[in-house]
């Protein structure tokens, strides 16, 4: 009793008003999921025994769905059959549903984070937390730098605040303030148990699919200072599939999704052949037309597709004209956390001043495309009102600027035929940046991301040195066959090698029609587990997970002679 005692009292010293939220929302699990948990449990069989002196992976669980949940116990099960030992950390909100699952599938111990909170530098945490929030009254910017041990935990405290906002901004009073406050000193706490946690534990890797927010980037920037490999596992365009990346003090700000230097330097050693071309092209047709592409976010469903010039007809666009389309980006989208952006404002002021910039070029038409996954954000949310790049717009100029055609986002005409209208692309570092220069368009990028300074984007060193080629975006010339080559190799093995697929073992399942997070599953396609253990996509995957690469590329991808 005592210890469940203390814990309760450490996790509502944590975040108070969390806690008492937790207790009214207590999850609980009905019938139907306890079932499907014994049942997935009891195709386990017994737990491999630990070598001695084992290396120790920890899963981080922090998601309480059940697909998360059951792809992380496969994952682990590969691991404890290489001899490794496994533990599993959650938090109040996961715990029930993790210990159901890891206790029962893989004999697992799963402790809580809060397990490890240690209030004895709370005076610390405090100055610290003074210091930053007035550093936020002057300015949000700056505030996003503020770091706590190597950690820049103001940038994870407004994207955790701006994802809560219905509109993706953030507000200048003292309600905004005062959660900042609060989410900068859980952080903190958070943090020093990370390091607890770690320094009790001592594993050789960590696992985890989220690692940016309030509540898990801790663990992440704790692994990265005491040199503990963290591998993200996400979510990617490719149904039945995942992403793998590896992260180190040195690519944390690297996207999930990117190809890592020395893997690139890798592929562009390779001979040329023609196939990447027509694989890339077959790739895209297949990923928007059948609307498999991003599934669990429903971006590609209900799509119509038209020509360039239905869609410029459509559109009200000046045939005598060139086409320049702003792709622009979600506010408070995940990629805060990836790559440098040129404007210190991020997302909101690269739009607002790329539309101020377009305004003084009459001799393109110029189109603003907002990212579908609002549809998808909003829904989640329960949001139901303008979109924040809409209204980010509205506060700078006093409406929507009349020379620019805007595409909303649940448009149902497919982002494949925007490619047709698309003489310039324009993105900070949105995927677009990787697909139109496979057609030999050049994309003005406004930030580092997963593919920039790889020789098929138009990079710009400074704000003053992209607004000018904005300005004349017209004279910027179709890419060389060099450069369309370039771009083709990256989505070659962006799109086809990058992700870890496991198609053969078992298939997702959809069951919602609202939040398809929530609904998603899998159903296997073998009998049993020990079944997938043995097969070669599962094979991949642990191999992967037990070397020291930073990017999954399916085997066999890397060689010439891979048949297309």
């Amino acid at each position: 009793m005592f210890p469940a005692f203390n814990l309760a009292m450490k996790s509502f010293r944590l975040a108070p008003r969390s806690y008492i939220q937790g207790l009214r929302n207590a999850p609980r699990l009905g019938r139907e999921a306890i079932s499907d948990i014994r049942q997935f449990a009891a195709m386990f069989g017994p737990v491999p025994q630990a070598r001695f002196a084992a290396r120790h992976v920890i899963i981080l669980s922090y998601l309480p769905l059940r697909y998360t949940n059951k792809i992380e116990a496969l994952f682990a099960r590969s691991l404890q059959e290489r001899g490794w030992k496994v533990s599993v950390v959650t938090n109040q909100s996961t715990d029930l549903l993790a210990r159901e699952y890891f206790g029962r599938a893989l004999g697992a111990q799963v402790w809580r984070i809060e397990d490890f909170l240690d209030f004895r530098n709370t005076q610390a945490i405090s100055a610290f937390v003074d210091e930053a929030v007035a550093i936020a009254h002057t300015s949000i910017t700056d505030f996003k730098q503020v770091q706590y041990k190597e950690a820049t935990l103001g940038l994870s405290a407004i994207a955790s605040l701006t994802a809560s906002q219905p509109d993706g901004t953030i507000g200048n009073d003292k309600n905004t303030y005062g959660r900042l406050r609060r989410l900068l000193r859980q952080s903190a706490l958070l943090l020093d148990a990370a390091e607890l946690l770690y320094s009790e534990l001592r594993p050789s890797l960590v696992l985890c699919q989220e690692k940016g927010f309030v509540g898990a980037c801790e663990t992440f920037y704790a692994a990265l200072r005491l040199g503990i490999d963290y591998v993200q596992w996400v979510s990617c365009h490719e149904p039945n599939s995942v992403m793998f990346k590896r992260f180190r003090k040195e690519n944390a700000r690297d996207h999930p999704f990117s190809i890592s230097n020395r893997t690139w330097a890798d592929l562009r050693a390779m001979p040329w052949e023609e196939r990447f071309r027509k694989a890339v092209h077959v790739e895209f047709d297949r990923g928007y037309r059948s609307g498999d592409w991003f599934k669990y976010k429903k971006l590609s469903t209900d799509h119509t597709f038209a020509q360039r010039e239905e869609l410029a007809h459509r559109l009200g666009l000046d045939p005598e004209k060139k086409t320049a389309v702003i792709y622009s980006h979600i506010l408070n989208d995940a990629n805060l956390f990836y790559g440098t952006d040129l404007f210190p404002g991020g997302y909101e002021q690269w739009l607002v001043e790329t539309v101020r910039t377009a305004a003084t070029n009459p001799r393109v038409n110029w189109v603003l495309k907002l990212h579908p996954a609002n549809v998808y954000r909003n829904a989640r949310i329960g949001y139901g009102g303008e979109y924040g790049e809409l209204l980010a717009l509205r506060k700078a100029f006093g409406n929507i600027p009349e020379f620019l055609k805007v595409v909303r986002p649940d448009d149902k005409m497919s982002p494949f035929s925007f490619f047709g209208i698309t003489d310039w692309g324009i993105t900070v570092r949105g995927t677009i940046g990787m697909e139109l220069p496979c057609f030999g368009i050049p994309v003005l990028t406004a930030g580092s991301g997963r593919y920039s300074n790889k020789g098929f984007t138009v990079d710009s060193a400074t704000v003053g040195e992209y607004l000018e080629r904005v300005r004349g975006i017209d004279n910027i010339d179709r890419l060389t066959e060099q450069q369309i080559r370039l771009g083709i190799l990256h989505a070659y093995f962006a799109f086809r090698g990058r992700p870890a697929r496991y198609d053969r073992m078992f298939n997702d399942t959809y069951s919602g029609q609202d939040d398809q997070r929530q609904h998603r599953d899998i159903k296997l396609r073998l009998g049993s587990v020990a079944e997938m253990m043995a097969h070669p996509q599962m094979r991949a995957i642990t191999d992967f997970l037990v070397s020291a690469e930073e990017d999954f590329i399916e085997p066999g991808m890397r060689r010439a002679d891979e048949a297309s």
